[in-house]
């Protein structure tokens, strides 16, 4: 009997650790799915001046420019984070706007003063994302 409720036991515990490593983080699930594909980056690069001591919001709102929708009329930045995706290193942020909540991934290029902005949908009702 115990031997069957040690089995019972495990396999809740395994379960639970499987369920509580899946995100429902937006950039965390963006960059898992960026991670694994071998084409990405990919299309259109549309890259954009820095001005000096810009806010982070002001490149965000920037890198919308060339997106279909354009440039958001409000803007909030949920959650923001440092990511590295493919070996590349990005400024990731979870943002608000009235177009709908969007991943916008930043990549500097210091050397030049230039900016490379990426615009992914993010669609609360299924958890996932397209590009914009």
């Amino acid at each position: 009997m115990k031997t069957i409720e040690s089995k019972w036991l495990l396999t809740i515990v395994i379960a639970m650790t499987l369920l509580s490593c899946s995100s429902n983080d937006p950039i965390k699930s963006l960059v898992g799915q960026l991670s694994s594909n071998p084409h990405w980056p990919g299309g259109e690069i549309h890259p954009f001046s820095i001005p000096p001591h810009a806010k982070e919001s002001v490149l965000i709102t920037q890198a919308f420019k060339y997106t279909k929708d354009g440039q958001p009329q409000k803007l909030r930045i949920i959650k923001h984070s440092e990511v590295i995706i493919r070996g590349l290193r990005f400024s990731a942020s979870h943002v608000a706007t009235d177009l709908g909540e969007r991943v916008v991934l930043l990549r500097y290029v210091d050397q030049v003063g230039l900016c490379v902005g990426y615009v992914y949908e993010w669609d609360v009702k299924t958890r996932s994302w397209r590009d914009r």
